[in-house]
């Protein structure tokens, strides 16, 4: 997918950063004749406020026979009802999701490099005769009653190594002593708790993928990443239970637990799947791999 975007666009911090990740792996286009869609310069915190704005630059890029490409990473599910645009976004609720609205996966904030070393991807559990399998969870509980009623209960059910923070990110999302005990306290379990915050998303559940972990998905009104357009093998890496079904968590495990009996390379294929399509240069590939498909 060829993009055509301009340098001023670049001063709002949010285009930045998705320039220097995912756009720097796509090709850009210098005029609009060569462009296969024109980028929406603006970070979308809050859908209705931006709408106007958006269907301004919309109707523009129809009069110049393009679309326009909207990347929103926000808690909002608020749809974003306008013409001619294609809209990647984080946080939605599948029951209204609109056709031309996509789930933007969430690839930055993977495993740091230093611990990628850890000689302890495969966890045991998952052999034949092991142990029950210990879940994690290090977060804030109180983001959303969902959150809060599942880390509540699951630890009078299951073997559970739970480290609960009083705020997102304990107050402080870049101090490396937090963010090394929430990736240890995925590497030292061998599944963690996915459940949305205060969007309809979890951005724990990539960040256990690229730990090579299960996540244990907790699905409220949710769309998994690329559904629709590419399929992935989700059942075979991914512990998924319905939010109106948590009474059939530990069943749950446990096929999955059948399932993935005497399997030595799990964590290896749970590695290569974020590798693949989870990482800012596989979500452009992916862009470029479909444009047709979303661009119809």
């Amino acid at each position: 997918m060829k993009l055509l975007w301009n340098d001023e666009d670049l001063r709002d911090p949010f285009i930045r950063t998705i320039a220097s990740t995912v756009l720097v792996h796509l090709d850009r286009a210098d005029r609009v004749e060569d462009a296969d869609a024109i980028l929406y310069p603006r970070d979308v915190r809050d859908p209705l406020a931006s709408l106007p704005d958006i269907v301004v630059h919309a109707e523009s890029a129809r009069r110049l026979d393009r679309r326009l490409l909207v990347l929103q990473v926000s808690d909002s599910t608020v749809p974003i009802p306008v013409p001619n645009t294609v809209v990647f976004r984080t946080s939605m609720l599948k029951s209204r999701r609109l056709p031309h609205e996509h789930v933007l996966p969430y690839v930055w904030d993977g495993v740091p490099d230093e611990m990628r070393s850890c000689n302890n991807w495969q966890r045991p559990c998952w052999t034949r005769g092991s142990a029950p399998p210990v879940v994690g969870f290090c977060g804030c509980p109180h983001t959303h009653p969902l959150r809060k009623r599942v880390v509540d209960t699951l630890p009078e059910r299951l073997p559970c190594r739970f480290l609960l923070r009083d705020r997102f990110w304990a107050g402080a999302p870049h101090d490396p002593t937090v963010v090394r005990a929430f990736f240890e306290n995925i590497l030292a379990t061998d599944l963690t708790l996915a459940v949305r915050g205060a969007g309809n998303f979890s951005h724990r559940f990539y960040q256990t993928l690229s730990c090579g972990r299960v996540p244990l998905l907790i699905e409220h009104d949710a769309a998994m990443p690329y559904e629709g357009v590419e399929e992935l093998p989700w059942d075979e890496m991914v512990v998924r239970v319905e939010a109106r079904r948590l009474d059939g968590i530990e069943s749950a495990i446990e096929r999955f637990r059948e399932r993935a009996r005497d399997e030595t390379d799990l964590s290896q294929r749970i590695l290569d799947l974020h590798r693949r399509h989870f990482t800012p240069e596989a979500f452009a590939r992916h862009l470029a791999r479909h444009r047709d498909r979303y661009l119809a």
